[in-house]
C-alpha cells in the first residue's frame, strides 16, 4: 500500500509539474533532470544511484527509456536488499525509484544436513548428520549494503565463525573490504572414495578433525557489472593420528602429517550480466579464480600449489515462454605435494553433474557442461497477502518445466580403489521443474538418467545453472 501511495504521488507530481509548462516538450530526446529516491527507511542513496543504468543529466532516447528502466530495477533486486522496485518517469523528465526494503536482520535458526545434497542425506535418513544451531546474518548493516554474519552451530559440525563485508570504502565507490574467521571441529571425516562413494571413519566420543581459519579480502568493482576480489587466506588443519595412518589414509594431509597450515593467495575476476542472479533467464557470467599456496609457515616449506578455474555461462529467452542456458566449467591444477583434500573435484556443492548426485568423483582437473531447456508455464505472478510480514507480502512467483542435458571428465593421475568414473566420460540428461519465490528462492525436482543407465529422483534448492 505504501509504494502504492509512492507511485501515486510521482504520477500526480509529474501531471502537475506537466500543467505549469508553458509547452509541451516535443522531442524523442529524454533528459533526466532529477532523479527521486522512495522507500528506502535505511539504506543510503548512493548504494541506489549507484546500480541506476543513468544519472541526473543524462540524455536518452524515449524508446530506450524503457528498456532502461527494467535493467536498471533488475540490477536493484540483484543487491539482495529490495523486495520489489519500481522506476517510473513525469513529463517533467522527473525518475522516482520506489523500493520496498528486504528484512535486514535473520537470526535463523539452522536445522540443515550435513552430507553433500539433500538426496544423499535421503539414503539413510540419519539424524545424526543434521546441523542445529542460530546463524544471525545482518544485511545493510549500515545502510551502505555491508553484512555481518555471526554463526553458533552444533550436531555433526561444532562451528563457530563471523564475518562482515563492505562493497564499498571509497567517495566514488569502488573498494570494498571483508574479513572472515572460523572454528570448527567433527567427530567424522571424509576420507577417501572407494566404488565412487565417499567413505567415511568416525568416532562418536572423540573429534577427529579441527580447521581455524581467518581471510581477509578486498573487491573492485568500477562498473555495474565487473569485479575483481583478492584474497589472503590462513588455514590450520589438525586431524587425529588414526586419520593419517597407514590403515586409513597417510596421505590426507601433505607428507602423511596430522597438522598442516597453508597460507593461499586468491584472486577472482567476475563478470555478471544476468538479469536476476538468484534465478537468471537472460545474459551472461564469467568467474576466473586463481589460488595459490604460499608456503607452510610452521616447517618453511614452499607448497607451491595452484589451482586455476573458470565459469563461463550463458541465458537466452526464445520465442514462445522457452528459455534456454548453457554452461561449462573447467579446473586444472599444479600440485607438488598433493594431498586427500587437493584431489576433490565433482560431486560437492553444486558442482557435480545432474544423475551423478550419489557419487564423487576425485581428481586434479576436471570440466563439465550443463544445458537447460524450460517452459514458463507460470512467469513472475505476483500475490499479495496479509499474512505475512510486510517484507514479503507481495509474493513473485515462477514455475518452469523443461529438459536438461550434462556431461563432465575428470582427469585423475592417482588411482583410489574401485572408483570407474575419473578418466571416463559421464553424461546426464531427463526432465524437471522448477518452482521460484522472491526471484531467488528455488525449489528444483528432477528426473534424470546416467550413463550408467539408472534412473533417479532428485530435489535440490538452487538454480542449475
Amino acid at each position: 500500500m505504501r509504494n502504492i501511495l509512492l507511485l501515486l504521488f510521482a504520477y500526480f507530481f509529474g501531471c502537475y509539474a506537466y500543467a505549469q509548462q508553458d509547452t509541451a516538450v516535443h522531442s524523442n530526446t529524454f533528459v533526466v533532470k532529477q532523479i527521486f529516491l522512495m522507500g528506502q527507511k535505511k539504506t543510503k542513496d548512493g548504494i541506489i544511484l549507484r546500480e541506476l543504468n543513468f544519472k541526473e543529466g543524462d540524455s536518452i532516447n524515449i524508446d530506450e527509456l524503457p528498456k532502461l528502466f527494467a535493467k536498471s530495477k533488475k540490477q536493484l533486486l540483484n543487491t539482495n536488499l529490495f523486495n520489489e522496485v519500481e522506476i517510473v518517469s513525469d513529463s517533467n523528465m522527473n525518475v522516482f525509484v520506489v523500493v520496498k526494503e528486504d528484512w535486514y536482520i535473520y537470526p535463523v535458526p539452522i536445522l540443515k544436513i550435513a552430507d553433500r545434497n539433500f538426496n544423499q542425506w535421503w539414503l539413510s535418513k540419519d539424524f545424526n548428520r543434521i546441523n542445529y544451531g542460530l546463524w544471525t546474518y545482518w544485511y545493510n548493516f549500515t545502510g551502505n549494503a555491508d553484512k555481518l554474519s555471526i554463526l553458533l552451530n552444533s550436531g555433526y559440525t561444532h562451528l563457530t565463525s563471523i564475518g562482515y563485508s563492505i562493497p564499498f570504502i571509497d567517495r566514488k565507490k569502488h573498494w570494498g573490504l571483508g574479513f572472515q574467521a572460523a572454528y570448527s571441529a567433527n567427530r567424522e571425516v571424509g576420507i577417501l572414495s572407494k566404488n565412487d562413494k565417499l567413505n567415511f571413519f568416525s568416532d562418536r566420543n572423540h573429534f577427529l578433525i579441527w580447521r581455524k581459519g581467518i581471510s581477509l579480502n578486498s573487491s573492485y568493482r568500477k562498473g555495474l557489472f565487473d569485479k575483481h576480489l583478492l584474497s589472503i587466506t590462513f588455514l590450520n588443519i589438525h586431524v587425529a593420528d588414526t586419520i593419517v595412518s597407514n590403515e586409513v589414509n597417510n596421505q590426507y594431509l601433505s607428507k602423511g602429517k596430522s597438522r598442516q597450515n597453508k597460507l593461499s593467495l586468491g584472486y577472482d575476476y567476475i563478470y555478471d550480466k544476468r538479469d536476476l542472479r538468484g534465478y537468471p533467464l537472460n545474459g551472461y557470467f564469467l568467474k576466473t579464480s586463481f589460488d595459490y599456496d604460499l608456503y607452510n609457515p610452521l616447517n618453511s616449506v614452499s607448497e607451491q600449489n595452484f589451482r586455476i578455474s573458470t565459469t563461463l555461462n550463458y541465458y537466452k529467452e526464445l520465442p514462445q515462454k522457452l528459455y534456454a542456458n548453457a554452461g561449462i566449467t573447467a579446473s586444472t591444477s599444479h600440485l607438488k605435494m598433493p594431498a586427500y583434500d587437493d584431489f576433490i573435484a565433482l560431486g560437492y556443492g553444486n558442482e557435480y553433474i545432474r544423475g551423478y548426485e550419489y557419487y564423487v568423483i576425485d581428481g586434479k582437473d576436471f570440466a563439465y557442461f550443463r544445458s537447460n531447456l524450460k517452459y514458463a508455464l507460470i512467469k513472475e505472478k505476483k500475490q499479495f497477502t496479509w499474512m505475512l510480514p510486510s517484507a514479503f507480502r507481495t509474493i513473485t512467483f515462477t514455475w518452469m518445466a523443461g529438459l536438461f542435458f550434462d556431461a563432465g571428465y575428470v582427469n585423475s593421475p592417482m588411482e583410489y580403489p574401485d572408483n570407474t568414473l575419473p578418466n571416463s566420460l559421464m553424461i546426464g540428461y531427463g526432465l524437471g521443474t522448477d518452482l521460484v519465490f522472491f526471484y531467488d528462492r528455488v525449489i528444483r525436482l528432477e528426473f534424470s538418467r546416467n550413463r550408467m543407465n539408472k534412473n533417479g529422483f532428485y530435489i535440490s534448492f538452487y538454480a542449475p545453472l
